[in-house]
């Protein structure tokens, strides 16, 4: 029994120290979602008459309005994001950017049954990364930690 108790107490003392390390996954996740979203949002910017009719192409309606909308959000929310300023709020418009992507682009290119070759998609995995941000929140390092410690009274909980 103590060899138990020994190792239960090294793995509770390992998991309390990593909890200190909270802030890196989020930091890189956040890396790559603006690396993914700031890049894309300015070239669809920068090349909007193309993008417009992609838009028009994919069935997407009202691809005057949508095309500029959406690359608008892809570099708003993703500098945000990459930032941490607002990352819950700002990742929720990027979620729905995403599934729009999945069902207007991708869906009828999946075969697999039941759709599970949707996982091998770049946009399921930035969703997958984005609900992770709007649970957890952006982390220590971050402007939205930055601006709790600025709030009067008692800081929420993150």
């Amino acid at each position: 029994m103590p060899a138990i108790a020994t190792t239960l107490k090294t793995y509770d003392r390992l998991v309390c120290g990593l909890g200190y390390l909270d802030a890196v996954p989020l930091l890189i996740a956040r890396i790559f979602i603006g690396w993914a979203f700031i890049p894309g949002g300015w070239a669809k910017l920068h090349n909007l008459p193309f993008f417009i009719d992609r838009f028009r192409e994919w069935g997407i309606p009202a691809p005057e309005i949508q095309a500029p909308f959406a690359a608008s959000c892809e570099l708003l929310f993703g500098s945000a994001v990459l930032i941490g300023l607002f990352t819950r709020l700002s990742a929720i418009p990027l979620i729905v950017i995403m599934i729009v992507a999945i069902v207007k682009v991708q869906w009828a290119n999946l075969s697999a049954p039941y759709h599970l070759d949707l996982l091998d998609l770049s946009e399921a995995m930035y969703i997958g990364f984005l609900l992770w941000l709007v649970v957890r929140g952006a982390g220590f390092l971050s402007v939205d930690r930055a601006l709790l410690k600025l709030r009067p009274g008692p800081a929420p909980k993150e």
